[in-house]
């Protein structure tokens, strides 16, 4: 396991990856990628995976749908 991922270093500190996501969001998640390459079944990754790449596709068509009957 590569020890210098800081994502890894601090998986169990919230605060702390909160932070560095806000300082650097693409350095953050440069990082997030090697983590999640090495732990892909932490609980702790899949949130950030979630939130990292989430993609509302039927939260969209809804949105459009409802323009369309209603603008």
């Amino acid at each position: 396991m590569d020890v210098s991922n800081f994502i890894l270093k601090n998986i169990d500190n919230p605060h702390e990856l909160e932070k560095m996501f806000r300082k650097d969001p693409e350095e953050f998640k440069k990082e997030f990628e090697i983590a999640w390459k090495q732990k892909p079944d932490s609980q702790v990754l899949s949130v950030w995976y979630e939130r990292l790449y989430f993609n509302d596709n039927a939260g969209s068509k809804i949105n459009s749908i409802c323009k369309m009957i209603f603008c």
